[in-house]
């Protein structure tokens, strides 16, 4: 049953209550709550109950990334080289790619026979949250301090010839292609270690035919600065690191015999505007990952949940309000309550850095929201997992007047095309109010 304050309009409330009744949320649990920035609640229904936000959960670890890091924080690579001693320190920039890798390799030097060294302990050792399922794994790829490229291999070919993407994972490729009719395939040898590939290919267009996730992102990574590099916690040069001067991403210099290469990675409000508008798990998780290793705790996914839910009770959200499992929303164990939603985005517009963090979110016309809500002023967040639909934001129907959201359905007659047009219409609804 909704609830409606006072204030609201009454033909508000019917409308949103007609459009509640629609078949395809039959046999749903729907949580929603609106009401005016700054100003009083207009309507809500089970606002407190706890229900699966799917990538609604986003927003959460958004606001944890401006709180303990920082919007112009920039995750940093650093790698140097001493005598034939070459060191490789993963700082937690999930847009590394192994180009960047090379590129540092080469500035500091890097020969075949260094011995070769790496640091990714920044977020302990695990790389996937401990409560996920394999086929929520699925849909991120291993979050490693360390992992250029996202940890993903491509095996391409091209007229009977055939190799790796990139070239210096230190993953072989076993067998090979024939020229002539038929098909390429490609699998996994030895995990880890060699890809198979077999079949036919005999195009002159270069083509990708498959692709693979290394299981150890931080030691592929570390393979292109040398042959057979091993894992070493808490490396540190014996000279001081200088920053990339302002403007700059990449800074190489020489302090007595070692050479130092430094990679500044994109500061926390692009990494946040990425993850929010195009609902990237990964970087959603890298975020988490680095509010609890800069927060003082550590990288371990316990520590940044516990970070985060530090976070929303600092808020003033109700215990009883949120569950957390993840950054991303992956997680069908995650719950949060429409209220805890719409109170962490106020939290955020309200606070001297809100027009950043608006800015964050999609709007019409890109990303999640690339073909919906087109014509309004709307920033807004979409969750979307098998059984959950859900979107949250704030929409400014006229200047100087906006209106927080969020909406959560679990379950339901479907299909999820339906549930997410009853919500598009819902804010419509309140863009009109």
């Amino acid at each position: 049953m909704l609830a409606v304050c006072a204030f609201a309009c009454v033909t508000l409330n019917a409308d949103i209550a007609s459009l509640l009744s629609d078949s395809s949320l039959r046999d749903a649990k729907v949580g929603l709550i609106i009401e005016r920035l700054g100003g009083p609640e207009i309507v809500s229904k089970s606002a407190d109950v706890p229900l699966i936000p799917a990538s609604v959960m986003k927003i959460v670890t958004a606001s944890c990334g401006f709180e303990y890091l920082g919007p112009e924080f920039t995750p940093m690579t650093v790698a140097w080289r001493t005598g034939n001693r070459v060191c490789v320190r993963g700082g937690g920039d999930p847009t590394l790619r192994a180009e960047d890798c090379e590129k540092m390799a080469k500035a500091i030097g890097a020969r075949a026979g260094d011995v070769v060294q790496f640091d990714d302990a920044l977020f302990g050792s695990e790389w996937k949250a401990p409560t996920w399922t394999d086929s929520e794994t699925m849909y991120c790829p291993p979050v490693g301090a360390l992992c250029a490229n996202r940890a993903e291999i491509e095996v391409w070919a091209q007229r009977g010839k055939v190799w790796t993407k990139p070239e210096r994972f230190g993953i072989t490729l076993v067998g090979g292609l024939r020229e002539g009719a038929g098909k390429p395939s490609a699998r996994w040898e030895k995990f880890g270690s060699s890809i198979r590939v077999s079949g036919s290919y005999s195009s002159n267009a270069a083509k990708m035919i498959a692709s693979f996730t290394v299981p150890d992102p931080g030691m592929a990574a570390a393979r292109i600065f040398g042959a057979s590099p091993t894992r070493a916690a808490g490396l540190k040069p014996q000279v001081s690191i200088l920053l990339p001067e302002e403007g700059q991403t990449f800074a190489t210099y020489r302090e007595g015999d070692t050479t130092v290469a430094v990679l500044r990675g994109p500061p926390i409000w692009k990494l946040t505007k990425t993850a929010l508008t195009e609902s990237d798990n990964f970087i959603a998780e890298t975020l988490l990952k680095l509010c609890g290793a800069e927060s003082g705790t550590s990288g371990l996914w316990i520590d940044c949940l516990a970070a985060a839910s530090k976070h929303l009770a600092e808020i003033g959200v109700a215990q009883n309000q949120f569950t957390l499992y993840d950054g991303s929303g992956l997680s069908k164990l995650d719950r949060l309550s429409p209220r805890a939603v719409v109170s962490v985005l106020e939290r955020n517009i309200k606070s001297e850095r809100g027009a950043l963090f608006l800015n964050c979110m999609a709007m019409p016309g890109e990303g999640t929201l690339r073909n919906r809500l087109k014509g309004l002023k709307v920033w807004a967040k979409t969750g979307s997992l098998n059984g959950v639909t859900a979107l949250a934001g704030i929409i400014e129907p006229a200047a100087n007047q906006r209106y927080l959201f969020c909406m959560i359905v679990n379950g339901g007659r479907g299909p999820a095309e339906k549930q997410r047009a009853v919500l598009d219409s819902i804010v419509r609804l309140i863009g009109r109010a």
